[in-house]
């Protein structure tokens, strides 16, 4: 195997031990529904604009407040209508 082929897959074992937790957890909140699910969204919203913005805005503080509070504000929006 190559250099590149094992970087490729090193972190399998992780992303598998992700999925394995994250599956379950993501399909118990969409059942249960209501404030666990706007509340699991919400999270989402900040490892999103977390990752967003590490990657686009080289880990920008103001970029991830803003990226954070409009991901809040489209939760907001969803949970009120």
């Amino acid at each position: 195997m190559t250099a590149d082929a094992s970087s490729k897959w090193g972190d399998l074992l992780v992303r598998t031990a992700s999925a394995v937790v994250l599956i379950p957890a993501v399909i118990a909140c969409v059942w249960v529904g209501g404030e666990l699910f706007v509340g699991f969204t919400a999270l989402l919203g900040c490892l999103i604009a977390h990752e967003w913005t590490r990657i686009v805005h080289a880990g920008s503080g103001p970029q991830y407040a803003l990226h954070v509070a409009a991901a809040h504000l489209l939760d907001a929006d969803e949970f009120i209508t």
